[in-house]
């Protein structure tokens, strides 16, 4: 059974409640373990100001530790210069760490943030640590400075997070990091690294609507949503961070989702285009064309790689593509000879006779009399004969190539 919870309404009670002191390495941290905090309106959460009867100076404590406590009210945690723990809490209403300032060490172990957190322009000049953190609600780290290591390994997002003009400046670690909704890096200012281990992330939803600018910075600023551009950008991050480890097999699934997106982008672009939205270039209605024969053609090349071999991920999926596109093409030029003429039912005995020559056919570099000399002689073969015999040949060569590209993907 759980111990019941000392109530805290005040941030003067501190100083009479938390006498725990531990001594670790001669670091003397004040320790606050099955606490329930309820601060009254307006009162902050200041780590700086913990003292206790045997430290009456705050600067006599290194490090303030919260462990298995509730916070039950809006908490707004101020600047700090001492190592900040959160370890097994639960914070039930807002947590704000706006416009703070930490230069120790910041870790939120196994916690649960029931409600929305705020971390517009915190700045964590030491480790700040999310192991194992539970996030409910949206999160944006918006202009969020990790200036050292950030540590993400085991969180759950139920929903988006975005990194919204935050600077990694040394490292970001997923590891194991689940994301039950979407993940936005795309804006996320990066000279450091990424560290990405056993990732689970989902063909997420995204916002396909055109957003002009102030729509585009309340989405990732204020509302947490990711808009679909920003969501091929975070795939394509991690699709190159993968690659750049040689870790093609984690790659993979950020390779497939990010041609995915790409060809919902397409589509967006197909039918939502209108000539307003290439208004100040020259000749509008040229350009207008221009772009709607761009996405077309861009579908159909992303739709034969998702047919041909999913986006390099199936190379059943190529053989399959192959035999069927060939078995397509042999059948269109059978019907440009003057021995078959289309009919609807089905003849096995057709199959049977012809299965040798489609064998042939599957050959890209086939001759144009592969059916035989007696049969060139005694039918004829019309133009469509010749023409489906080349589409047939550039198809099942570029069937051959993407189950190649296939089965390679684990190089």
């Amino acid at each position: 059974m759980e111990k019941e919870k000392l109530l805290i309404v005040d941030h003067e009670d501190v100083f009479a409640l938390c006498d725990a002191v531990d001594f670790k390495k001669y670091r003397a941290i004040n320790f606050f373990e099955n606490y329930e905090f309820s601060f009254e309106e307006g009162q902050s959460l200041r780590p700086n100001s913990f003292c206790n009867r045997r430290y009456p100076t705050p600067a006599d404590l290194n490090e303030v530790v919260f462990k298995n406590c509730h916070f039950k009210s809006y908490v707004k945690v101020t600047t700090s210069n001492r190592n900040v723990t959160f370890e097994g809490c639960d914070f039930f209403e807002d947590v704000s760490l706006q416009n703070s300032r930490f230069t120790g060490k910041v870790r939120f172990r196994g916690c649960r943030f029931h409600k929305k957190t705020n971390f517009r322009n915190t700045k964590f000049e030491g480790l700040v640590d999310f192991w194992r953190t539970h996030f409910f609600q949206e999160t944006i780290f918006y202009k969020t400075d990790f200036l050292k290591v950030a540590v993400f390994s085991a969180a759950i997002f139920e929903k988006n997070v975005l990194f919204t003009y935050s600077l990694i400046n040394h490292l970001i670690l997923f590891r194991g990091t689940v994301f039950r909704k979407g993940l936005d890096l795309s804006l996320a200012i990066i000279p450091g690294q990424i560290g990405a281990f056993d990732l689970r992330v989902s063909d997420f939803k995204s916002l396909k609507r055109k957003l002009n600018d102030d729509e585009f910075e309340d989405a990732v600023s204020k509302n947490g949503d990711i808009p679909i551009k920003n969501k091929r950008e975070t795939l394509r991050l991690f699709k190159e961070q993968y690659e750049k480890t040689s870790n093609t097999v984690e790659s993979i699934p950020f390779k497939v989702l990010e041609k995915k997106t790409l060809l919902v982008e397409q589509r967006i672009n197909l039918y939502r285009l209108r000539k307003k939205d290439i208004k100040g270039k020259k000749e509008p209605w040229f350009r207008f064309l221009i772009e709607k024969w761009k996405s077309i053609f861009n579908i159909g090349i992303l739709r034969l790689n998702w047919m041909s071999n999913y986006y390099g991920a199936a190379y059943v999926q190529g053989v399959l593509f192959t035999l069927l596109v060939g078995a397509l093409f042999f059948y269109l030029s059978l019907l440009g000879t003057s021995k078959y003429e289309f009919a609807w039912n089905f003849d096995p005995n057709i199959v049977r006779s012809e299965i040798a020559n489609y064998a042939y056919f599957l050959l890209p570099i086939h001759r144009f009399d592969y059916l035989g000399q007696e049969f060139c002689e005694k039918f004829e073969l019309y133009n469509g004969f010749y023409l489906f015999d080349l589409l047939g040949r550039v198809f099942i060569g570029y069937g051959i190539y993407q189950t190649a590209q296939a089965f390679r993907k684990f190089k």
